[in-house]
């Protein structure tokens, strides 16, 4: 397998030095600490809390004790100053698990479906996602390395999906070798696609077939640890 260490030619026209890697440097969170936020809600807030406070703990047991979350009440928080609000919503999302937003300065969101434990396959790897993409992390295939391990099927892509399927060039480089594997098995790695028979994405190794599954069907992988490590224990 080629290896993708130090002053490769990349796609986007210029030389990099050391891996590619799926995360935005500027997002990191300074001090691995996170302020965050619990919205009142229109259900159970005490539910709400508990689902809230359970997934930072299996989070936290999962990719290790790297992240400090403190809870403060919202009339702590300074205008910009840069937090977490999870907050839940009532109807049905186009995101069924939930979904976030995140920014550099001010709030990112983290939202979950009122009935969150209640709804057919959402499990922790959908929450953990969630997290990962507030930290930081972005969609594995935004790599710059990405065409050695997989093919975009762009004809089988609608218009106003193409973005999603481009190439970032606003992600570090890591000289870290966690990030020498393109894991097309990670958490943060899309799917396939909705239709078997057009599929939006291809891996060139066909025997990677069975893990470009939706998230809620796979697992957090040895990959996704090392890197969210390299990351924020280091």
């Amino acid at each position: 397998m080629i290896m993708l260490k130090f002053l490769w030619f990349i796609s986007i026209g210029y030389y990099v030095d050391g891996y590619a890697t799926n995360f935005k440097e500027k997002l990191k969170w300074p001090n691995n600490t996170v302020k965050y936020i619990i919205s009142h809600t229109k259900g159970n807030q005490a539910d709400f809390q508990k689902l809230v406070n359970r997934t930072l703990e299996n989070f936290q047991q999962v990719f290790g004790d790297y992240i400090r979350w403190v809870e403060v009440p919202a009339c702590d928080v300074k205008p910009q100053e840069r937090h977490v609000i999870f907050r839940n919503f009532e109807k049905l999302h186009f995101e069924k698990c939930g979904f976030s937003t995140t920014n550099r300065f001010g709030p990112s969101i983290i939202e979950l479906p009122f009935d969150y434990d209640n709804r057919e396959n959402c499990t922790d790897s959908d929450r953990f996602y969630l997290i990962l993409w507030v930290l930081g992390f972005t969609p594995t295939h935004w790599r710059y390395d990405r065409d050695i391990y997989i093919t975009i099927e762009w004809d089988n892509i609608r218009p106003i999906d193409r973005e999603f399927y481009e190439k970032r060039s606003d992600l570090m480089n890591s000289t870290n070798e966690a990030f020498k594997i393109y894991d097309i098995c990670s958490l943060l790695h899309p799917p396939t696609g909705d239709n078997p028979n057009k599929p939006s994405i291809k891996p060139k190794n066909d025997s990677k077939l069975y893990c470009m599954v939706e998230r809620g069907l796979r697992n957090v992988t040895k990959s996704d640890i090392k890197q969210f490590r390299a990351i924020y224990g280091a």
